[in-house]
């Protein structure tokens, strides 16, 4: 019976599902490029800081690439895979997710100084014209 159902279903799938995903991937990636990119454009003209903060708000899961080490690098995936890569996961994603919203408030709060102060230039401006037009009231 446990045969009979295994070779029902087949593993292996078939070239048009294959193809959706890689396109749907695809799709996906070129989204994001264009993301990063109408955000690498918006942030132009943006302190250094928040640029900075921009680049290294996301976090990557941690590569074991060594040229030397052979088998000490290859315990550490296996120990890394093993034990540590769920909870390091979700851990990645939270962090993630806080650094994104910590970078859009610093963002909006840097907007609002800007259009603050602009709209102080703009009063000064025209506390200037007023006191000009009647006379400066503290001059007495």
């Amino acid at each position: 019976m446990l045969a009979r159902t295994m070779n029902s279903k087949s593993h292996n799938p078939s070239p048009d599902d294959v193809g959706a995903v890689v396109e749907r991937i695809r799709a996906g990636a070129r989204q994001r490029q264009a993301e990063n990119s109408a955000l690498e454009d918006e942030l132009a003209g943006w302190p250094p800081p928040l640029e900075a903060l921009r680049r290294y708000e996301r976090l990557a899961e941690p590569s074991f690439d060594a040229e030397s080490g052979g088998r000490a690098i290859w315990l550490q995936k296996v120990c890394y895979h093993l034990f540590a890569k769920r909870g390091h996961r979700s851990l990645l994603r939270q962090q993630n997710e806080f650094n994104r919203q910590v970078g859009f408030a610093l963002r909006d709060l840097c907007d609002r100084q800007r259009r603050l102060a602009d709209r102080m230039v703009a009063l000064e401006r025209r506390l200037e014209t007023v006191h000009r037009t009647e006379g400066d009231p503290t001059a007495s």
